[in-house]
């Protein structure tokens, strides 16, 4: 990490924006689920007739999801570092300019691509 943020009211600027922007990390990790069961209905709807072609199905479908559910984990660990980052940056400049505003867009960017990139 970065070090410490400078204040106590620091950490609860990126207390507070984290409160925020949880809502929406959990609708988009919501969405990844349904896009993973998804994936699964497909499996059992294309090899209904056929168990070995479903078993393969699942079992590749299951790869994916997990390669793809640990780059999503990785992504989300490497923004929050970079968040904090960012945070911590602006606590170590002077009271006047101080902009913990300037993170937040920056942040919400770069977790939109996260997801955005998300593939299974």
């Amino acid at each position: 990490m970065a070090g410490v943020l400078k204040t106590v009211g620091d950490y609860f600027e990126l207390d507070k924006y984290q409160n925020e922007i949880a809502p929406l990390v959990k609708e988009k990790y919501d969405m990844v689920q349904n896009m993973i069961q998804t994936k699964e209905k497909e499996c059992m709807n294309k090899n209904l007739d056929n168990e070995q072609k479903y078993i393969e199905c699942m079992q590749k479908n299951a790869e994916r999801s997990e390669r793809a559910l640990k780059r999503l984990e990785y992504g989300i660990m490497y923004w929050k570092q970079k968040t904090y980052e960012c945070f911590h940056n602006e606590a170590y400049k002077d009271k006047e300019i101080k902009n913990f505003q300037r993170c937040k867009p920056i942040a919400n960017e770069e977790l939109h691509e996260i997801f955005s990139s998300f593939r299974l």
